[in-house]
């Protein structure tokens, strides 16, 4: 289940420009796993923020 949650997110992120309010109302755990998963794909959304 986790997994699926954190492909969606993922597909977003390069997509649209997502808020750091979005990323956080999702859940702090998806943050986290993504950094695991993909430092740069965080560190976009970090960086456009």
């Amino acid at each position: 289940m986790s997994k699926d949650k954190s492909e969606d997110v993922l597909i977003l992120y390069p997509g649209v420009n997502i808020d750091s309010s979005m990323l956080f109302h999702k859940t702090k755990i998806m943050l986290i796993s993504l950094v695991s998963k993909d430092k740069d794909k965080y560190n976009m959304v970090e960086g456009g923020r």
